[in-house]
């Protein structure tokens, strides 16, 4: 039976990277490997695996350990830097990976060009500046230990081929690392069914400043108007998240046609996605968009905004209708759909068969293929 490493160095939350580096453990498994798993889990591990439907029973868990210091500077940044945390750990995981035996290795969550077979690219390290801006001097500084660590693992050793999770993304790896990719979207699982739909439109999200759900808020009177309530439901972690939620509580709460959910559990966050006729994504620029692929699957028809893989790889695949560049665009969006007869049903249609290209099987497949693509180079 051949070996395969899976390095995700460090497991922290359930977030969407998170479930493709168990996934791709998963996969690979169920594609006949005898699978390692090198990490260094806290919390996350146990019950990620239960999200994701995989037993850890079939996989060696392997942990590269930390020292002192690099315990340190976890609990000193708690939540903070998480890029830079990320690399520190995938440092280790390399040291360990030079002491295993195998025939393939995946690295899933530095976002650089790792020295193992196939790198997973969520979103270049190199490309935050870029993208975002440069922000203010902490996240400046953050940066700058970021693009040290990442020079230090990856140059001059690199992957023998890398995969990105949307053709967003891939343009992004050619520009700043110099390669081509193969896009690998994550494996979008929902275990809800669609229903019948309810005047409701849904917005997913982590309750982070960020993420701009302030913006979304702001055209729930629109949306009234329309006929629909809004409901935003995600996690809320850590102090200044908690801020943020309660900032955003207040501000809404005069207002009957929204509603506010923190730390759902899945079953509840499937359930609103099934029983919603729209999906809003809040004006972020995402490298992929779990949750706007699961309303997809789900028929939550989504809006998103006209930048990043949840356009390119999702709604544009829908219907071209369904970007915006500004949030206050998306109520005369909803209202053109809506009096057009047909055309929501048409769309949701479409959304489901859009987002059900990003199942579990699809992605096992497509790994598959990129396993048997090693030695040679993606396609342009």
């Amino acid at each position: 039976m051949p070996h395969a490493i899976v390095i995700h160095s460090l497991i922290e939350g359930i977030g969407g990277a998170e479930k493709v580096g168990l996934y791709t453990a998963r996969a690979l498994a169920d594609l006949g490997y005898k699978v390692t798993l090198v990490t260094h889990a806290r919390a996350g591990l146990e019950p990620l695996a239960r999200d994701i439907g995989m037993d850890l029973a079939t996989a060696r868990i392997l942990d590269p350990g930390t020292s002192l210091v690099e315990e340190t500077v976890y609990k000193l940044l708690g939540g903070r830097a998480a890029e830079y945390r990320r690399l520190i750990a995938a440092r280790r995981a390399l040291v360990l990976l030079e002491t295993l035996d195998y025939d393939l290795s995946i690295e899933s969550q530095s976002n650089i060009p790792f020295p193992a077979d196939i790198a997973y690219i969520h979103f270049p390290v190199l490309a935050r500046r870029l993208v975002y801006g440069a922000g203010g001097p902490l996240r400046r500084f953050y940066d700058w230990l970021s693009r040290k660590q990442a020079v230090g693992v990856s140059w001059p050793r690199q992957a023998q081929l890398l995969a990105v999770n949307s053709e967003w993304t891939r343009g992004l790896v050619r520009r700043v690392y110099g390669r081509p990719a193969c896009v690998l979207h994550p494996p979008v699982e929902t275990r809800a069914t669609p229903r019948d739909k309810e005047n409701i439109a849904v917005t997913v999200s982590r309750f982070t400043p960020e993420k701009k759900l302030e913006s979304i808020l702001s055209i729930a009177p629109s949306l009234r108007g329309l006929g629909l309530k809004l409901i935003v439901l995600g996690s809320v972690h850590g102090r200044s998240s908690r801020r943020y939620f309660e900032e955003l509580r207040r501000k809404s709460s005069s207002l009957e046609s929204i509603e506010l959910i923190a730390n759902p559990p899945r079953e509840e966050v499937e359930d609103n996605l099934a029983r919603a006729r729209f999906y809003i994504h809040p004006p972020f620029i995402e490298h992929f968009g779990i949750a706007v692929a699961e309303a997809a699957q789900l028929g939550a028809i989504p809006l998103v905004y006209r930048d990043g893989g949840a356009w390119t790889d999702i709604a544009s695949k829908i219907d071209g209708r369904l970007g915006y560049g500004n949030i206050g665009e998306v109520p005369s969006i909803l209202s053109s759909i809506v009096s057009t007869p047909g055309l929501e049903e048409r769309l949701r249609e479409k959304s489901m068969r859009v987002g059900n290209t990003f199942r579990y099987s699809v992605f096992r497949g497509r790994l598959a293929s990129l396993v048997e693509l090693l030695g040679n180079t993606c396609p342009e």
